[in-house]
């Protein structure tokens, strides 16, 4: 997570959260009133066992599954659960970055091309230098024009990371 303000402050801020799941109709608590905050430039790492709530925590930070009764949650002290669900699509595309397990890559895409349409999505232009810059933070130094086929899973992630990192935003996730 990294901030956006020259000041150490409290980036990212949950009280409460909480997430239940009904399973043959048995209720359990996925995220189970969780409360922490983040500051500018800290990381947060997150184990557990396999279903115990990780990706479910992370899709209500990320603002993919969020509902106002869950908990309460402030970025940058901007109260999210008030927001209308249109600006939490802004805050989303423009100050949160999502890199899924699955990395969510174009196999037709090489790695330039990938790296060039994330960017965009954001209204980002990143030269070839650039992007070689985000390939080398990630520790991915290939060819721009390496097929996404000749690349292994590892080398798949790295470049997902990568391609979060063009949008610039405040919070990584």
């Amino acid at each position: 997570i990294a901030g956006r303000s020259e000041y150490c402050m409290e980036l990212l801020e949950v009280e409460n959260l909480y997430k239940e799941f009904y399973k043959d109709k048995v209720k359990f608590a996925a995220v189970d009133h969780i409360h922490f905050s983040i500051r500018e430039g800290e990381c947060l790492g997150l184990v557990g066992e396999s279903g115990c709530g990780k990706t479910t925590l992370l899709y209500k930070l990320g603002l993919i599954d969020f509902h106002k009764k869950d908990c309460s949650y402030q970025i940058d002290d901007t109260d999210i659960t008030a927001l209308h669900h249109k600006k939490k699509t802004i805050l989303r595309r423009y100050d949160i970055a999502f890199v899924f397990q699955d990395y969510i890559l174009y196999d037709h895409f090489n790695v330039y091309e990938n790296i060039q349409y994330y960017a965009s999505l954001v209204g980002n232009e990143i030269s070839a230098d650039k992007a070689k810059e985000y390939l080398h933070e990630v520790h991915l130094d290939i060819p721009l024009d390496r097929s996404l086929y000749a690349m292994s899973g590892g080398q798949k992630q790295r470049l997902a990371i990568a391609c979060a990192l063009t949008k610039e935003t405040p919070i990584l996730i």
